[in-house]
């Protein structure tokens, strides 16, 4: 990584320097995932995003709003999530991956001291709100048809948190009828 990112500071346009980077700060971004180590993770994706200039960029841009939400930083995973979720080249995996984004960023939007206490609730009723929509649109668009995703839907522990809430049981009895 260092060696690739010296040569990236003597010569920004370097084509192969850049793709060594990218590929390091992602393997390495992965590897902190693998091991719970969100915040170093983060640091590892803003370093990807910023390197990745390419028309297939939105994976590693949703993958670093997903390191941001886990990292506890709701403010720019949601921020994040939001860019990727207008993205046109975006799929319906991707978009599932930002509705977890919003999911995620429940729980640190409650804790946030750094927002009035009067506002994390309302915060993080929002991003719930986001999640459940985009994941309502997913049903639209015929994501959860597949069984696969269907199942995934009622077991993904990044959902966990909208588990208790009615309009994502209303979604999960359409998306699984009788099993809810």
């Amino acid at each position: 990584i260092s060696l690739a990112d010296t040569i990236l500071r003597q010569e920004p346009t370097h084509a192969v320097a850049r793709m060594r980077s990218l590929s390091a700060h992602g393997g390495r971004a992965q590897a902190y995932e693998s091991l719970g180590k969100w915040t170093e993770a983060v640091k590892d994706w803003d370093q990807v995003v910023e390197l990745d200039k390419g028309p297939r960029a939105w994976p590693r841009r949703v993958g670093r709003a997903l390191a941001l939400a886990r990292a506890g930083d709701h403010v720019r995973a949601v921020g994040a999530a939001h860019d990727q979720e207008g993205e046109p080249k975006v799929n319906l995996e991707g978009l599932y991956s930002i509705a977890c984004v919003y999911a995620l960023s429940v729980e640190p939007a409650k804790a946030d001291a750094t927002l009035p206490a009067s506002e994390r609730d309302a915060v993080a009723e929002r991003n719930a709100g986001w999640a459940v929509a985009l994941l309502q649109k997913l049903q639209d668009k015929g994501y959860f048809k597949d069984a696969e995703n269907a199942k995934y839907l009622a077991t993904d522990v990044d959902l966990h948190v909208l588990h208790g809430r009615a309009d994502f049981q209303r979604l999960l009895h359409r998306v699984t009828p009788g099993k809810t």
